[in-house]
């Protein structure tokens, strides 16, 4: 429910993470950690603004991230390593 509420008020976020996946697709990586592309996200973010209360993603996020990539994208089905949800 969380997560839906972060996806709805930021949808820039996977936009962004599709994007950079694509990218390291297109250069030839086999396989894609979401973490590094979140970190990826946090990085340019902090460098961009200097608001320290905005755009936080959380890590429980990170699953949630890669299963909308890989039912939107199936060609990032074997990019990605995934584990059963315990929720």
């Amino acid at each position: 429910e969380r997560f839906e509420q972060f996806h709805a008020s930021n949808p820039e976020v996977y936009r962004q993470l599709v994007e950079l996946a694509f990218q390291l697709k297109n250069a030839g990586r086999r396989r894609i950690s979401i973490e590094t592309l979140i970190g990826k996200l946090r990085w340019d973010r902090a460098l961009e603004t200097d608001d320290p209360s905005g755009f936080k993603i959380n890590d429980n996020y990170s699953s949630r991230f890669v299963r909308m990539l890989i039912a939107d994208h199936p060609e990032f089905g074997t990019m990605f390593e995934t584990r059963r949800l315990k929720s």
